[in-house]
């Protein structure tokens, strides 16, 4: 299947980026909430997407990032070609139709007795 790819946005910042153990994932800041026990503000942050292997400067996005970003353009994920439609319904004819048949006739009955003339 074919990832959906799209840039990353360029919000100075609010966008980073994490390595975790499956790659690289790009998290979008929400808000900063200052901690008064600790004296500094942490960051709350959401996963939008994880940047594509091959192209750094692209991501696979997620749910979050249709939530935040409603207005990006996000390409439609591509269709079955004409081709493999064509092939899955011969396939299907193949199944339901004669050539199947016709290939039981032409069989060996030494391979399957159960096939043949007895009469």
């Amino acid at each position: 299947m074919a990832e959906r790819k799209v840039p990353i946005p360029v919000i100075a910042g609010k966008i980073t980026k994490a390595k975790r153990k499956a790659g690289v994932y790009v998290l979008y800041e929400l808000e900063r909430v200052y901690d008064a026990k600790k004296s500094y503000n942490v960051p709350r942050r959401v996963t939008i997407g994880k940047v594509c292997p091959g192209d750094d400067k692209m991501i696979v996005p997620n749910e979050n990032y249709q939530k935040y970003f409603p207005t990006a353009d996000i390409p439609e994920e591509p269709s079955l070609s004409k081709y493999l439609l064509i092939a899955n319904q011969e396939g299907t004819e193949k199944i339901n139709g004669h050539p199947i048949s016709a290939r039981k006739e032409k069989s060996n009955p030494r391979e399957n007795p159960f096939q043949g003339d007895y009469g």
